[in-house]
């Protein structure tokens, strides 16, 4: 028991040895490690040591070379330098420390930086600049007030609106007065406004003519200028209540103001349509909306006629009342100030408080001039935007030739008469007087037909001549301006309607081509190409925008223009869809009268109004039709003449209400445009042969008409009353009776069910119906 004993307390020393053996063993290792991990972190902190004493020593180089560091700065630099290598432990505190340093550095560098670009602008300023007294006034700002009206949505339909205007007033809304000048003596509206104005008074819009425009919706786009200043009349301290008043009216037709003047007297003249304010000062606020297009609702006015003096009570009353009834539609404008304009020329009418008018003046030469060169001043009896009336007496007759006429043409201006003559192998063309009849001049003979003559407002005549060329003379001096060639005959010449630097020509080569002037010189810009015969005519629709022609197998096509030529800011009335998004004429539609067994086109004539052509073929019964651009269908026929050969003459008025045709059988006929009803026929012409040229006066009650018979002459014809009062009693001149026509509409469908209904009359009536 004692050995097992000994032997057990044997292993207890073993084990303990072996435990502290071990024990110190480890505490060895630790130590080991520990001294490692010092020697490394030592390392790393020379490096570092290293690493900033040489950043320290190449910014204190750089900066000591810009002369910003001082000997202070190196002197701290280098004792902590030292107690960083006495103490070690405060080395991280002082590289923090340090980075701050550094940023202080930085941003003071960079304010004395701009503290000297601060003062080298302060030195050039004070060198630049003159010296300002502080006791005077700065200029004064001189803009002015413009009020831009640009457009409104459709207005309500009523008879009496047919060219509004926009009338624009500044109205105190306390008093309802108008805004007085901020100077007494300065023309704000009128160039011709005297000291006794005191007030500034409204301005009105040019008028919207609908029928002129081809369009009902009012698109004004016009800058209306008072010309006073604009901070001052705005200004909230002393005009602590301004509403600007927008007032669309028209004036009425003279039926109209003829009776309202017993009641209202002078003022009975204006219809107003509908009203809007746009508020721009009041007592504490001065308007956000200056140079903003705005949106301002419209509202029906109490009083459709004017009254007031000097005041606008009516409209002024309206706004202060809580019950406004809105009218169907806005108008949007735009109020803003806007800089004077510097120099106004004198013109006939002024349109601006700064433009004087000046007449055009008469020198002693004129004043001399004999009574052979000054032209007599002629009255004609068709008032503008009247309908024409017939000329159903005749009152000149001028010669042809020995192969009769072969074109008319009146001038613009209505004074000038061309005939072109045949010869057996030559052409002339004689200019009369109108309405004298005396005979001008005669242009030099051409070899060859002249097949068409064509007018311009500028001053120039154009000739289709068979010879192969086109001729431009100038209707001042007679000079010819040019001679355009071609390859083959010309058929057709027409000038563009607004600019005569432009023009078409088409003839046998099936080419139309577009000539335009360079230098006093036309050349072909383009050829349009596409015809599969010859073409007999062509013509520009009323604006320009399309270009219409006509070849020998029926077809009728539209070219669309490259150039906007829309002077007047509305859409073309052919197509006001029309985008000129082409760089050259292009083919747009085709048009076919008759189907696929359509006759030759020999004449086309836009309609006035738009939308429609007038189409001239070679057909048995019904030559003359209207066609509607739209649809391509036939809108009308006009019966009683008949055409089978070239030439063939016809045209609209300028009215657009007649249609006036010729016939093989040598008679003329004018119906009406949108009935087709025969309003007068011309038995007094006596022609044998075919009527070849017809034209109507653009401004007179007159026409010429003309025939290829040989020796005969060209009759003019103008409007007597008398006559008309008794051909009116006279039962076989009347025109043809409604009743002879059916009563049911002449379409394919009505045609078909009549038809069906009553077959006996299917036999007794085998024409063929006019598709509306």
């Amino acid at each position: 028991m004692d050995s097992d004993v000994e032997k057990n307390e044997e292993r207890k020393r073993i084990k303990k040895k072996k435990n502290k053996n071990e024990s110190e063993n480890s505490d060895d290792e630790g130590v080991k490690r520990k001294e490692k991990k010092r020697s490394k972190i030592g390392k790393k902190r020379q490096k570092k040591k290293e690493v900033e004493e040489e950043d320290l020593n190449n910014r204190s180089q750089k900066e000591k070379t810009k002369g910003y560091i001082s000997k202070s700065d190196t002197e701290n630099e280098d004792r902590i330098q030292n107690d960083i290598s006495d103490n070690p432990a405060k080395e991280k505190n002082t590289n923090i420390a340090k980075d701050r340093k550094k940023k202080k550095n930085s941003q003071s560098t960079a304010k004395e930086d701009a503290k000297l670009e601060r003062k080298k602008s302060k030195e050039i300023l004070v060198t630049t600049e003159p010296i300002v007294d502080p006791n005077v006034n700065k200029p004064e700002n001189l803009n002015v007030i413009g009020v831009f009206v640009h457009e409104s949505e459709v207005l309500e339909m009523d008879f009496l609106v047919c060219h509004p205007v926009v009338k624009v007033s500044i109205v105190d809304g306390s008093t309802g007065q108008l805004i007085s000048k901020t100077d007494p003596g300065r023309r704000v509206t009128s160039f011709y406004e005297n000291d006794s104005v005191s007030k500034i008074l409204p301005l009105m819009t040019q008028p919207y003519d609908f029928k002129q425009k081809r369009s009902i919706v009012p698109k004004w786009e016009e800058l209306l200028l008072f010309n006073d200043n604009f901070e001052k009349v705005f200004e909230k301290d002393k005009n602590k209540n301004i509403v600007m008043f927008f007032e669309v009216i028209d004036f009425l037709p003279m039926s109209v103001a003829n009776k309202n003047f017993r009641r209202y007297g002078q003022k009975g003249g204006w219809y107003r349509i509908a009203w809007a304010f746009l508020k721009l000062v009041d007592e504490d606020w001065r308007s956000m909306r200056f140079g903003q297009r705005t949106r301002l609702q419209m509202y029906k006015p109490s009083l459709k006629v004017t009254d007031g003096e000097g005041t606008i009570k009516d409209v002024w009353t309206w706004w202060k009342t809580d019950r406004k009834s809105k009218y169907p539609s806005t108008l949007w404008v735009t109020v803003e100030p806007v800089a004077p304009p510097s120099s106004s020329e004198p013109a006939l009418r002024s349109m601006l408080a700064t433009q004087p008018e000046h007449g055009q003046h008469v020198g002693f030469a004129d004043m001399r001039a004999s009574p052979d060169e000054a032209q007599p001043v002629v009255v004609w009896s068709r008032l503008p935007g009247q309908s024409c009336k017939v000329p159903s007496k005749k009152s000149l007759e001028l010669e042809s030739g020995p192969r009769g006429c072969s074109a008319l043409a009146f001038s613009s201006d209505g004074r000038k008469l061309a005939v072109a003559s045949s010869n057996q192998t030559t052409s002339v063309i004689r200019v009369y007087d109108f309405p004298s009849g005396i005979f001008l001049i005669s242009l030099a003979e051409l070899y060859g037909m002249v097949y068409e003559l064509s007018f311009h407002k500028d001053g120039l005549l154009l000739a289709a001549v068979g010879d192969g060329s086109a001729l431009i003379w100038s209707t001042n001096n007679w000079v010819l301006e040019d001679k355009l060639s071609h390859p083959s005959y010309v058929y057709s010449a027409q000038f563009h309607p607004i600019s005569s630097s432009l023009l078409a020509t088409g003839g046998f080569d099936r080419v139309v081509r577009i000539w335009k002037k360079d230098s006093d010189k036309y050349s072909v810009v383009q050829e349009l190409s596409g015809h599969n015969n010859h073409i007999n005519c062509i013509t520009f629709d009323i604006e320009g925008h399309f270009l219409f022609s006509g070849d020998n197998k029926g077809v009728i096509k539209m070219w669309e223009s490259p150039e906007n030529f829309n002077q007047l800011g509305f859409e073309s009335s052919t197509d006001s869809f029309a985008h000129f998004k082409n760089k050259t004429w292009s083919l747009k539609r085709e048009y076919l009268t008759d189907g696929p067994d359509s006759g030759a086109v020999c004449k086309v004539a836009p309609h006035p109004g738009g939308r429609r052509l007038l189409v001239h073929t070679i057909h048995p019964s019904t030559p003359l039709k209207m066609l509607d651009l739209r649809t391509g269908s036939v809108m009308q026929a006009y019966p009683d003449i008949q055409n089978f050969r070239l030439p063939a003459a016809s045209c609209i008025t300028p009215c657009g209400s007649w249609v006036l045709g010729g016939s093989d059988c040598g008679i003329a006929i004018l119906w009406n445009t949108d009935t087709g009803e025969k309003k007068h026929l011309f038995k007094e012409l006596m022609y044998d042969k075919p009527v070849s040229a017809v034209a109507f006066h653009p401004l007179d009650h007159a026409m010429a008409v003309g025939s290829i018979e040989p020796n005969s002459k060209v009759g003019v014809y103008i409007h007597d009353k008398k006559m008309q009062d008794q051909e009116e009693k006279d039962v076989g001149l009347q025109a043809t009776p409604r009743e002879s026509q059916p009563l049911y509409p002449r379409g394919q469908v009505a045609k078909l069910i009549q038809d069906r209904a009553n077959p006996e009359a299917e036999r007794e009536d085998a024409r063929t119906p006019v598709d509306l």
